[in-house]
């Protein structure tokens, strides 16, 4: 299994971003899955079943506030999808160690959240940093 994991700080855009790669995706199959809320989180993060690109399998998980989270994400995905999207909040030292193993890896790939400081900028970013992921599946 592939990682892309979307690297950022709280609240500058990674749901959103992974929302759009999301209706991307879906909207090239005939019968998507649904997203789904996380269970026993309120917020707008989600995770989806697996969805088709390009001949892989690929499910997002949007909550990747704690290392537990993401090592859960990574767990209950690996063996089922080809690609396996992940937000990662940075700004913690567990996140830091994380990013710099990702890095290391050959079949994993770690993406910048751009982060703007204007909300009129913030679609063209979260647009621009969906269409990296995209190509990067």
């Amino acid at each position: 299994m592939n990682i892309i994991l979307l690297a950022g700080p709280e609240k500058k855009g990674k749901t959103p971003t992974l929302d759009m790669v999301y209706a991307q995706l879906a909207q090239n199959m005939q019968n998507p899955p649904q997203k789904q809320q996380i269970k026993g989180v309120l917020t707008d993060d989600f995770e989806s079943s697996p969805l088709l690109h390009n001949g892989k399998t690929v499910a997002i998980f949007s909550l990747g506030d704690t290392k537990y989270q993401v090592d859960d994400a990574i767990k209950k995905y690996g063996g089922i999808v080809d690609v396996l999207i992940i937000a990662c909040r940075t700004g913690f030292k567990w996140s830091n160690a994380l990013i710099a193993n990702f890095q290391g890896s050959p079949n994993n790939c770690v993406i910048q959240k751009t982060v703007v400081n204007t909300s009129n900028l913030e679609t063209q970013a979260n647009t621009q940093d969906c269409q990296t992921i995209i190509s990067k599946i």
